[in-house]
């Protein structure tokens, strides 16, 4: 699990990323949220979970969105919706 960097859906197929593959699980993005709530991943948009130990940094973006830079290069957009779930997960106030 460590080396997941994060969950997407995508055509209502979940995949999961490392640093150098793509995989898909049967397991739907919900289920994950769910069995992943004690780890460091969390839901960071409607169609994404990331491992949070794997996010460079998190910026401000036009049309008040964020966006997730990986330790990989990827970007992801970050979901206001999500961000109090994030800090207090990283235990930022």
């Amino acid at each position: 699990m460590s080396e997941i960097l994060y969950f997407e859906t995508v055509d209502r197929k979940v995949f999961f990323y490392t640093a150098d593959s793509i995989y898909e699980t049967v397991t739907k993005i919900y289920q994950l949220e769910e069995k992943l709530e004690n780890t460091p991943f969390a839901r960071i948009s409607k169609t994404s979970v990331a491992n949070l130990k794997k996010i460079r940094s998190i910026k401000p973006e036009a049309n008040s969105r964020l966006c997730a830079t990986l330790v990989s290069g990827e970007k992801l957009i970050v979901s206001r919706q999500y961000l109090s779930v994030i800090k207090q997960k990283l235990g930022v106030k």
